[in-house]
């Protein structure tokens, strides 16, 4: 009877679960299991607006760390750097602000760094550029306060419309403006823009002559020699200096006359030393009596009291072939004669190798490489100083040793180099005499 009993009540229990459970869902509103088209796209939507908030808050908390202290300024542009191309791709907008905000601060600092993020930032921005070309065009042709930033930024993005929709600018007032323009057209020109830049040379504002040598070097535009040798001997010294390494640059046979004249006028010993450099660089001369007339000049020179003129002189005597014994002397005999006063004078006698091996760089000549290292592992050998002390040569000795091709050598001296020093292992990869040797797989650790 009891167990009937609660047989019945479980029943009754269970059955008013049930009703409750059907009247509350039954006063739910009807849903369909699945969600529809139009709820999907809301929900993506959404997430992206979600997204786009998170990368523009990002980039705006970047943006205002520029401002701050060097150190905060340098973090902020390295990591808007770093995570630029990730930014601009979830959010085409990105770039469009990074662009707008440098056309838009009065800051000079945060323009500065701006300019710095956007020039590295050029290889995604070139992917963008339908959509920041434009503005940055709109802001050159306005002429103002921001053409220097956008022209270093349009130079960065290298594309070939910007200097023909700029071009116009070369008749500008203002000499900073045509400054600016003819900087870009050097930059990212063709040997075909030369012509529009000659002019430049002939005009009377001194910048713009600076701006347009520039470019024409980098045009490698030959034809500007002619407007270059008057250049040579101006009254302005940063353009005669200009040209004079520009008409060196070209090899211009047809300026060692010039240049020749300019260097008996002149009492400046600067610029004495710039003319002997840059007849060496120059080459022979086109005619017998002309190479004679420059090696008779030069050699007086390796007689002068002073040191600049004589090194000149006798690195510019070796590059046209006619270096030896003699030009050898001259070049060291002032180390010599220190090295003789105190055979304990390492710096006189580091300087002796070092000579060497410019000698062995400018002439092409690996016998000298070889005196080099004959010299530095001398001087290794008889001074007492520390590791510490001889990194510097070390890093030489290792260097001629990597130009003859005798990496095993220049290995050893590298790895020579205090765990305190480590940090310049890097920096080596950047020295030309390394060039051939970070590229063999056996060597690369001397260079992490």
């Amino acid at each position: 009877m009891a167990h009937s009993l609660r047989r019945r009540r479980l029943l009754t229990a269970t059955l008013a679960v049930g009703l409750v459970w059907s009247a509350f869902t039954a006063a739910l509103p009807a849903q369909s299991s699945e969600p529809t088209v139009e709820e999907l796209r809301e929900r993506a939507l959404a997430k992206l607006r979600e997204a786009q908030s998170s990368v523009r808050n990002r980039v705006e908390f970047l943006l205002n760390n520029l401002a701050r202290r060097d150190e905060e300024a340098e973090d902020a542009r390295r990591r808007l750097v770093s995570c630029g191309n990730d930014l601009i791709a979830d959010d085409r907008t990105v770039a469009e602000h990074l662009v707008t905000k440098l056309l838009d601060t009065q800051n000079a600092q945060v323009r500065f760094h701006l300019v710095w993020v956007l020039q590295q930032l050029a290889p995604v921005l070139q992917d963008r550029k339908s959509r920041v070309l434009p503005v940055l065009l709109e802001a050159a042709l306005a002429a103002d306060h921001r053409l220097p930033s956008v022209i270093e930024v349009l130079v960065a993005i290298r594309d070939p419309s910007a200097k023909e929709r700029l071009a116009p600018l070369l008749d500008h007032a203002r000499s900073t403006v045509r400054v600016a323009v003819i900087r870009l057209i050097g930059r990212i020109g063709t040997l075909q823009d030369g012509p529009r830049l000659a002019p430049m040379l002939r005009g009377a504002d001194p910048d713009v002559a600076l701006a347009a040598i520039q470019a024409v070097r980098d045009l490698r535009f030959q034809d500007a020699i002619t407007d270059l040798l008057p250049l040579a001997t101006a009254s302005d010294g940063r353009i005669a200096e200009a040209a004079i390494d520009a008409l060196a640059f070209f090899e211009a046979k047809d300026a060692i006359p010039t240049l020749l004249d300019a260097l008996k006028a002149t009492t400046d010993t600067t610029r004495g030393a710039r003319l002997i450099t840059a007849l060496g660089n120059i080459g022979p001369a086109a005619s017998v009596a002309e190479q004679t007339r420059v090696e008779k000049t030069l050699q007086v020179y390796l007689s002068s009291r002073d040191d600049g003129l004589v090194q000149a002189a006798g690195f510019a005597l070796f590059r046209l072939g006619r270096g030896g014994a003699d030009v050898e002397r001259a070049l060291t005999r002032k180390f010599r004669d220190e090295v003789t006063r105190d055979s304990r004078n390492m710096v006189a006698r580091v300087e002796i190798a070092r000579i060497f091996k410019r000698i062995a760089e400018h002439a092409d000549l690996k016998p000298y490489y070889t005196k080099a290292i004959q010299t530095y592992l001398a001087l290794l050998k008889d001074s007492k100083r520390t590791d510490e002390y001889h990194t510097s040569t070390y890093i030489e000795l290792a260097g001629c040793y990597a130009r003859l091709g005798q990496f095993k050598s220049a290995a050893r001296y590298l790895e020579k180099i205090p765990r305190r020093f480590q940090h310049l292992r890097p920096e080596l990869r950047d020295n030309p005499d390394f060039r051939e040797m970070r590229e063999d797989p056996q060597y690369r650790r001397c260079f992490e």
